[in-house]
């Protein structure tokens, strides 16, 4: 309810990128058992019902495939096969947990899933420009020597960039940003925030919203 509070009064629409994992018979796993989301989306009845309440409002959901789907279709299908059945609706938009991309494999395992739009490529630990670009733009398919059909949404700004890794706990970190949205006249990019900022145990929280004040007051959000 935070998160929809800020962005109604700032205008802004979201992605929210929703995690569905896939039971599978297999040794255990302790990477994945480290990083991975504990919850199960099937018994999760909340939260399904506020995936469709946020479509309902005019927000998206995407998925957001597990660390080990990146690099195997059949689990990614299942993954979103799962999200589909659960909100009743078509997933078309998709970020990898941990931001996992194997260019030999993830892009086509988009391609061939119905995947429209990604957002995963940025850097994990800092932010900035991984992709080099500041627009929505088709990657490349060198094996073929074409591009995919798919869109790829630039991921430059990330919570844990602050807060994991640089050791902000306030928003000046976020200056450089601001500066960054000055010097083009037009962007499409992606800003990944977590829900676990919304925490009071973090003191986080006004990041967010300092970053859609600052997109609203100068008319960058549409």
């Amino acid at each position: 309810q935070q998160w929809t509070d800020i962005e109604s009064k700032f205008e802004i629409k979201s992605v929210y990128y929703i995690f569905a994992s896939a039971k599978r018979k297999k040794w255990f796993n302790l990477q994945e058992w480290l990083i991975e989301p504990s919850y199960d989306l099937l018994s999760n009845h909340r939260l399904i019902e506020e995936c469709k309440k946020l479509m309902a409002g005019g927000n998206k959901v995407g998925i957001h495939g597990s660390y080990s789907s990146a690099g195997e279709p059949a689990l990614f299908q299942e993954e979103k096969h799962k999200l589909e059945t659960c909100i009743g609706s078509q997933i078309t938009k998709g970020r990898q947990h941990w931001l996992q991309f194997y260019e030999n494999k993830t892009p086509y395992i988009y391609e061939n899933s119905g995947i429209r739009e990604d957002s995963t490529l940025g850097f994990n630990d800092i932010s900035g420009f991984r992709s080099g670009v500041a627009s929505k733009y088709n990657p490349y398919d060198h094996k073929n020597e074409r591009a995919f059909s798919f869109k790829e949404i630039p991921l430059v700004i990330m919570d844990s960039h602050l807060y994991d890794y640089g050791g902000a706990d306030d928003c000046n970190s976020l200056g450089w940003f601001f500066d960054a949205t000055e010097s083009v006249k037009k962007f499409e990019i992606s800003v990944n925030w977590h829900q676990r900022t919304m925490g009071d145990e973090y003191g986080w929280k006004d990041s967010f919203t300092k970053i859609a004040e600052k997109l609203y007051d100068k008319k960058l959000v549409s």
